[in-house]
């Protein structure tokens, strides 16, 4: 079969780069390539995962000090390891099927942790004609929960010291108010879907 005009709507890194695609590979593109139908290959490498992006939103904040210096939260919630990068294989089982597999390098800041993730799928490709293909691919990723750690704050003799979210020490929330406010979380996608249709002209 004739390979379709779009091969790979995303760049296809080998290794992992300090910058990110505007969308993911899908694994049926690999399977449209015929010297990519031998053996396993990388497809897609993503910097930065969903949680990860989250964390450096945290980045931006800050709080006011008792005395009135503002104090920025970026180093609490700057990673300490490569940011959590996504590493997507595809191993072919025929022409049209492949089993998708890969991993998530998880990240570590002062205050947080994500852990590592595991990925894995399935992708299936149709012809419909000669030169029209119908692709699908199912992933489910297990692990890569975030969670946040709290900060130790000193309230004087209204409150001592006590545990307290980082992001809300300053607010006007008592201390063990603002526990039920830490991030633990898994990411929002935990399955994907991705159909594709494609005709070469």
């Amino acid at each position: 079969m004739p390979a379709p005009f779009r091969l790979f709507p995303c760049c296809l890194p080998a290794i992992a780069a300090a910058w990110m695609c505007a969308a993911p590979a899908q694994a049926f593109e690999v399977l449209a390539a015929p010297e990519a139908r031998l053996s396993t290959r990388l497809f897609d490498v993503t910097v930065r995962s969903e949680l990860s992006q989250k964390v450096r939103g945290f980045r931006d904040q800050s709080y006011e000090l008792s005395a009135g210096a503002v104090a920025p939260l970026e180093d609490w919630y700057r990673p300490r390891t490569l940011p959590d990068t996504v590493f997507r294989f595809l191993t072919p089982f025929g022409p049209d099927n492949g089993l998708v597999w890969g991993f998530g390098t998880g990240e570590r800041g002062r205050k947080y942790r994500i852990d590592p993730s595991i990925h894995v799928g399935w992708a299936h490709q149709t012809w419909l004609s000669p030169r029209t293909r119908v692709g699908l691919q199912v992933s489910a990723q297990i692990g890569g929960r975030m969670r946040e750690r709290t900060c130790t704050a000193d309230y004087g003799e209204i409150g001592g010291v006590a545990a307290v979210n980082c992001r809300l020490a300053a607010t006007e929330m008592p201390p063990e108010q603002t526990l039920a406010f830490l991030s633990n979380t898994g990411p929002e996608r935990r399955i994907r879907l991705n159909l594709s249709f494609s005709h070469s002209f």
